[in-house]
């Protein structure tokens, strides 16, 4: 079968057009009123192998209302960030003001007693437990034949002037470590162990 067509042939180009012209399908689209213009290049051909022009983002109509972003995260993020630091400064008052001074007045005692030194060490006592002398024997006893003596900062239990202080006594031997718990007394402004 043979392709007889031709473009002198009728009904095979539009009427009245005529080779090399432009046919009714070749007329641009007309936009309909109102409508936004095409964007750059558009409808245009390229040659073969020629880059392709870029499209821009489509484009907000004029007057529409911009979508805001949520800041929300931001703010609970600074809430929370907030009560973690108001909670450090308060426990570090607490800590300043409630544990450490009988924490200091344990260990100042027990420092003296464990370095031999008993004018110190009465020092640091009560004044009920400050003439009698049993009161430094109890102390050392407790610390007899050890290797170290710690206080443990976070083993303080105070309740207005009066507090107990755990210690750790490390004994030479091979023996167990024990815990022993100091009774202190606030005197003047200052912590004095109170032994029982």
């Amino acid at each position: 079968m043979t392709d007889d067509r031709s473009d002198d042939q009728p009904g095979w180009a539009a009427p009245g057009s005529a080779p090399g012209e432009p046919g009714p399908w070749d007329t641009p689209a007309v936009a309909p009123p109102g409508a936004p213009p095409p964007p750059a290049g558009w409808g245009q051909q390229t040659a073969p192998g020629a880059a392709v022009p870029a499209v821009p983002p489509p484009q907000a109509a004029a007057g529409a209302p911009r979508r805001r972003r949520g800041k929300g995260w931001l703010v609970a993020l600074l809430v929370t960030l907030g009560a973690i630091v108001a909670i450090a400064i308060a426990g570090t008052v607490l800590f300043v003001t409630r544990t450490l001074p009988p924490y200091r007045g344990a260990d100042d005692v027990l420092s003296a007693v464990r370095r031999g030194d008993d004018n110190a060490a009465r020092n640091r006592l009560c004044s009920a437990d400050r003439v009698d002398e049993s009161a430094i024997r109890v102390i050392r006893d407790t610390m007899n034949d050890s290797k170290s003596v710690t206080v443990n900062a976070f083993g303080v239990d105070r309740s207005g002037s009066t507090a107990r202080v755990e210690f750790t006594v490390t004994y030479n031997g091979g023996k167990r470590s024990r815990s022993y718990h100091l009774p202190m007394v606030e005197e003047n402004g200052s912590w004095k162990a109170c032994p029982p």
